[in-house]
Formats: C-alpha cells, structure tokens, sequence
C-alpha cells in the first residue's frame, strides 16, 4: 500500500517462483478487500480502506521481473478456466517453453533457404526448417540479427529432434541478440581445424534449447560455446553425449582484451552423459571460466542438471570464475566432481551427488556448501566426497594456475551417509597454505567405513566446528570432541531412494546457530526451512517433495 507516498508493506507471500518462468497473475478488488491469485490459485489476501477508491496495479522492485498482456475488467469478471497441466513434451508438436507466438513463421526446406531467411530475418520471425537430415559443408551464420525480449527470432525444426546435421560446418551466433535455436540434432564433425558446435560469441540474450548434441571429434572442440562480448544467455533443455576426444561439452568465457566474463549464463535441465576423453586435462562436462577470468563475477546460474556417467576429467563441472550458483544438480556414476577450481563467493547448495566417484572439491575464499546430499560414493583422494583444498599461494591472481587458499568457506547442513571416504582437508596445494577460517557445521555424516573427517596434508587453521552429527564403524578423524555429537541420526531409506530424518531424529531442530544461515530457505526436497533448522540437507516435513534426484525424464530435449 502506497499512501501519501509513504509505501507499506501489508501482505507477504513466501511462495517460491522460478526464474525464466511465465505465470500469470491476478488482482481483484471488492470494496475494501483484495486478492492476488497466481495461475488462478489465490495466495494472498489484504483488506484496507483504501483500496476502496485507490488505484490498484502490479509492480516489481529488486528483479528482473516483466508484465505483459495485462486486461483489466471492471464489474464481474468472467470465470477463468482451471488451468489444465500441461503433458510431458513430445518430438512432435513443438513445446512452447515460454516463446512468444510468431509474428511471421518463415518455413524453409534447405541449408541455403535456412541461411537466406536468418539474413532476412526481423523481430518476430519463426524460421522453420522441414524435418530431415542436412548436411553442412559451410557454417550456418546468424550475424548482427536481433530480435526483441517479446519478439525474439526463433531458429527452429519443425518438430523436436526432427532436424539431423551432419557435414563439418559449425552454427555460429556472432554479434547478435535475442536468438533462440531449438529441436535440432548436432551429429557431425568438429573436423581438422576443431571446429566448435555451435558458438555464440559477442551476443546477448540468446537461448539454446530442446538440442542434441552427439558429434564426431578429430581434435579438441567444444560443443557449445560462449565468448566475446555477451551477456544473459540461457542453454536448457538439451543432451550432450558421448564425446571421447578432448574438449568440453560446454564452455562459457567472456572477452579476452580485456579478460571478461559473459554474465548472468543460466545452464539449466540438460542431460550431459558420456565425456570419457581421459587426458591430462580438458574433459569436463562444463566449463565455467578460466584462471584468467578466475576473479570476475559472472552470476552465473547452474541448476536441474543431470550429470551421469562423465567418466574422463576428475572435473565434471569446473567453476573458474566468481559469484556462481551451482544448485539442485544431480551427479549419478560419474569419475569426477564439482569443483570450484577458481574463483571466489560461489554457491553449491542442494545437489545430489549419488553413487560413483562424484563429490564436491574446492580452493578459493567465501564459498557456501550447503544443503547438499552425499551418498555412495566411493571416491578417493581428489575424488574424495568432500574435498576441502590446500593452496599453493594466499590469493592468486587473474592468470595464475595454481591452487588458491580456501579461506572463511562454510561447509554446513549437508548429509553423507554411506560413503568410502567424506571430508578430507589438505587436497593438492602445499601445507603451507591450508584452509583458515573454515565454517563445518550441523552436517550429518554416517558411515560404516573409513574416516568422516581427515586431512591428507597440512592442518585447517581456525575451524570452527559445531553442531554436526556423526554414526556409524567410520572413526571420527580430525573433528574435536566439542564439534559433534555421537548419536543415531535415524536416518531411513525412503521416496526417490533418498536417506531422510524421522521425526524422532536428534536431528531435528537441534541445529546450532541457526539464525546464521537465514540464506538456507528450503532443504535438499524443496520443503521449507524456517526457525531452528534440523541439522544436516532434509528438514523433517510431511509436506509434498518438490524436488529430488533428477532422472532423464526430467531433462534433456524431452524433458519437463
């Protein structure tokens, strides 16, 4: 309520919304009451003398959040139908995904028609290429065309994977803005020059949706690949498979003169399984920055990917750059972790890491590792389940390659239970530079083999060790006696094979300064984390789970 210019706050929804996400949202007004419904369900209520004569609208503070396609209806308004859900996504029609309907569907039937219309292409325009397999000899060019937020250019096949390339011609984006490319097959070859998959480089607003990436490498090549000057980008909805040579299936950089990062990237519901190259280095699944961009905030969001069977690279997702979120991924069976190799104040909370040799590694200062689910690993060394590292230098600079000293990082309210090894201090760097100032608290870590917390080199200097839970034959290691308590967690195998709490646990609401952690909302289900939180990922709830391991019918071109 905003009177005489004095703004108050009367009525406050807690429901999460989820970013990239189009809802509709109502508000009708009766005398002095009125109610906000979001996809016809009402979520709020106020009543106040002056909505009865006030003017009454929408607005957004604090986010990037858009209005569009507002009616307003004054006396009763017509009954709005139940919304219906909406059915798994099939090859076959094209799923919306949020794109705003054609202003000109352009349909074309060859490679040369398909480059014709991208070079005529305006603000709007649906261009539609007939199903069936195409073979690039040349690149396709998509150059200094931009669409708008409500009318983007949509690059597409007629039906979801109903489009084949093959050839050793690339997709580039170059120069260019709101470009949305979806339901094609990628399955030819980088070739002799490793040339990249399909490139966005110097371009805004562009989204890669609903692919399939499976293409024949003869040298090192990445699939999807973002550079240059460009920013807000989306890569959702799309498999990568099997790749054996060197190079990732995904990179995202920035400039280089100067070293820059492309912000605010959001990798979101794709499927990536099968990076085998076991080289030295470069097979990771994901690649975000590099040592000379390792101290550039790049906002990036990584969520509700599935990550399985990435058996090459001991870095499945590698993070180089700073100010990321790496949250509700789901590693199953891979030969390699999330590691924040570089880089400063990133997130991973809430992924589960299950089975395998997939974990979690970091170096780097102010990280929070939160809330995530450790279970069945069977990793050592550097593929230990949570590895906290040694540096070889106190705070490295843009450039410098080596191991950045982990400093004021907080490692709390995750749960291990049934792992080979669990926390392990010390990794690479050197002892003269451990980890200072580490939070290790209110986690859950149960095992019947091995040790829960130990240091291979060095000793972590001043940890601050409170409230965690330890169970099992595993001997207890480095922690103090003051940092735990020894007792059953009442941990049970239950819904989506996940060990959860009882609500007889010594775990619930027995968590130790909880109000330090008011950034922790939900737990590892999506349920609500409020007061004195239960110590270790789940809150005990009866509540409706809202997330849990991802599978392949979650993600991937077909997926919800």
């Amino acid at each position: 309520r905003v009177s005489g210019g004095t703004q108050t706050q009367i009525a406050d929804i807690t429901d999460l919304i989820t970013p990239g996400t189009t809802y509709s949202v109502k508000i009708e007004r009766s005398g002095t009451s009125i109610v906000v419904y979001r996809n016809n369900v009402a979520l709020a209520s106020a009543s106040d003398a002056t909505f009865l004569t006030g003017k009454v609208g929408f607005g957004s503070r604090n986010d990037t959040c858009t209005f569009d396609n507002l009616n307003v209806t004054v006396g009763t308004p017509p009954p709005t139908p139940t919304p219906t859900a909406t059915p798994t996504p099939t090859p076959t029609p094209t799923p919306s995904d949020g794109i705003p309907a054609a202003l000109r569907t352009v349909n074309v039937s060859s490679v040369s028609t398909l480059q014709t219309a991208i070079n005529n292409a305006i603000p709007g325009d649906h261009i539609v290429l007939v199903n069936g397999s195409y073979s690039l000899s040349a690149s396709v060019s998509v150059s200094s065309k931009n669409g708008t937020a409500a009318n983007p250019i949509v690059i597409q096949a007629a039906s979801i994977l109903g489009v084949t390339f093959t050839g050793t011609g690339a997709f580039n984006v170059t120069s260019s803005s709101y470009i949305i490319i979806q339901g094609f097959r990628f399955t030819g070859s980088t070739g002799s020059s490793g040339a990249d998959g399909l490139n966005l480089n110097g371009s805004n607003n562009c989204r890669i949706t609903r692919n399939y990436f499976h293409m024949t490498d003869s040298i090192k090549a990445y699939w999807t690949y973002i550079t240059g000057a460009g920013d807000d980008h989306r890569i959702d909805h799309n498999e990568y498979a099997n790749k054996p040579a060197e190079g990732c299936f995904i990179v995202v950089y920035g400039t280089s003169s100067p070293y820059d990062m492309s912000k605010r990237v959001r990798i979101d519901h794709n499927y990536l399984h099968g990076q085998t190259f076991t080289g030295a280095n470069g097979g990771e699944a994901i690649r975000f920055g590099d040592s000379n961009r390792q101290n550039i905030d790049a906002f990036g969001l990584i969520e509700f990917n599935l990550f399985e069977s990435n058996t090459g690279d001991v870095e499945v997702f590698s993070n180089k750059s700073s100010s990321n979120t790496i949250r509700y991924n789901t590693l199953r069976n891979n030969t390699g972790s999330i590691v924040l190799r570089h880089g400063d104040d990133n997130t991973v909370e809430g992924n589960f890491l299950i089975d395998g040799q997939n974990g979690i590694r970091f170096y780097g200062d102010n990280h929070k590792i939160i809330g995530n689910y450790f279970s069945g690993d069977s990793g050592t060394g550097v593929l230990s389940t949570l590895g906290i590292g040694n540096g070889n230098i106190a705070d490295a600079p843009g450039g410098n390659t080596g191991y950045d000293q982990p400093n004021n990082c907080i490692v709390a309210f995750n749960t291990f239970v049934g792992n080979s090894t669990n926390v392990v201090f010390g990794l690479q760097g050197t002892s003269s530079f451990p980890a200072t100032g580490t939070v290790f608290a209110n986690n859950i870590l149960q095992s019947d083999s091995g040790t829960l917390v130990s240091s291979s080199s060095g000793t972590p200097s001043g940890t601050i060790w409170e409230g965690n839970i330890l169970w099992g034959a595993a001997s207890n290691g480095i922690i103090p006696a003051s940092g735990f308590t020894r007792v059953n967690p009442l941990l049970s195998l239950g819904q989506f094979s996940v060990y959860r709490i009882a609500s007889n646990s010594p775990a619930v609401n027995a968590s130790v300064n909880s109000a330090n952690y008011g950034y922790l909302t939900t737990d590892f289900d999506g349920q609500s984390r409020t007061g004195t939180r239960d110590i270790g990922a789940d809150e005990y709830s009866t509540a409706s789970i809202v997330r849990r391991p991802l599978t392949t019918t979650d993600v991937g071109p077909n997926g919800l």
